[in-house]
């Protein structure tokens, strides 16, 4: 059973100086590096992983994820998913980077037009995938965690992906 989320302190984003960036450049630069991902999948299993943001170009960044999904019958098979995020000057737009949509637009991640909005920021997009219907909320909660859910329904497909993101720490 999860536990009851506790409130979280508001913080302010980082941030130098008075002139600050928009909030999708400071999120996108934030991405950037290796994390852990811990997945529920209901009611299908669990998925535990890592996850690393590469980034190409000044608005560009590769996603690559691999990891064990666990049925919940038990069974275990390797997993792994590719991804473009592409920053704009008021959002991120999230692609498919493998498959049969490779290139192609998938959601986007839109922020507040205040630079001084606090933790947590969250965001809200749906794709529509032939008759199913994938309803995205990523929440920024802070610079070194992160949660993505997906609502998938439809005739095909029926699930929520819950997937907690946290930095994995380098020591100097």
């Amino acid at each position: 059973m999860k536990k009851p989320a506790t409130p979280k302190a508001k913080t302010k984003l980082p941030h130098a100086g008075t002139d600050r960036p928009p909030l999708a450049d400071r999120v996108f630069a934030l991405l950037v590096g290796n994390w852990v991902i811990e997945r529920e999948i209901r009611p299908k299993g669990r998925f535990s992983g890592s996850a690393s943001f590469v980034r190409e170009n000044a608005t560009t960044l590769h996603y690559a994820e691999e990891g064990v999904l666990t049925l919940n019958d038990g069974r275990s098979m390797q997993g792994e998913r590719l991804h473009t995020y592409l920053l704009h000057p008021d959002r991120i737009e999230v692609r498919f980077a493998d498959g049969p949509n490779d290139g192609e637009h998938f959601v986007d991640i839109l922020f507040p037009s205040d630079p001084d909005a606090d933790w947590p920021l969250c965001s809200g997009d749906t794709h529509f995938c032939l008759k199913d219907t994938y309803k995205a909320m990523f929440c920024f909660e802070t610079e070194d965690e992160f949660e993505v859910t997906y609502t998938v329904c439809g005739p095909a497909k029926d699930y929520v992906s819950h997937s907690v993101y946290r930095r994995v720490k380098t020591t100097a």
